[in-house]
């Protein structure tokens, strides 16, 4: 019996001072590293079946009239975007607009985006109105923060382009067949 309590005694200095040694504290930390990366993208997506829009006036129904441009439009196109700007620059994104060549003689193409759908979240940038394209960078979007409009057909922009006469005198009289012609539209996002 002398032996048992004296193994039960060594067990209980060996658990007790295994406990005394290995007890935690009441509390703990550690550091957690957090990063949230600078972001500016941007896409164009499309409801129709390509990448490629069609513009063209209608042919007059009576001799003596003029060719129409009222049905030369298109809003097949939606301008998605992401963001995460830098508060240290404090500065604001905007998405910029160029042509790529030029309209024909004659003619004119321009462009609107509507507002924002609301369909994503944060500070979505505004349009600047109608903008007649040519080969000089113009801002289509401006005041973009940290935000995204979401993804696809029927978020973000709807672009709507028009082809038109000019307004200048004599623009009829450079109206040329044969400078029908593919330009192409470059979009850029960037800070101001």
């Amino acid at each position: 019996m002398k032996k048992y309590i004296v193994h039960l005694i060594t067990i209980l200095i060996i658990f007790s001072s295994g406990v005394i040694l290995g007890q935690d504290r009441k509390f703990d930390s550690h550091d957690v590293n957090i990063e949230l990366p600078e972001l500016a993208i941007l896409d164009l997506e499309y409801s129709g079946k390509d990448r490629l829009i069609s513009l063209e006036p209608s042919l007059p129904t009576e001799a003596g009239l003029p060719i129409s441009f009222k049905k030369a439009i298109n809003s097949d196109i939606w301008l998605n975007y992401s963001s995460i700007i830098e508060s240290k620059n404090d500065s604001k994104r905007n998405i910029s607009v160029q042509l790529k060549g030029n309209a024909p003689a004659g003619t004119i193409l321009s462009l609107i985006a509507d507002k924002d759908n609301n369909r994503g979240d944060g500070a979505i940038g505004f349009p600047t109105g109608l903008l007649v394209l040519n080969e000089t960078p113009q801002d289509l979007i401006e005041g973009i923060g940290s935000a995204y409009t979401n993804d696809g057909v029927g978020s973000g922009h709807n672009l709507t382009y028009a082809l038109d006469l000019s307004p200048d005198k004599g623009a009829y009289e450079l109206l040329d067949a044969d400078e029908s012609k593919t330009v192409t539209v470059l979009f850029t996002i960037s800070d101001n």
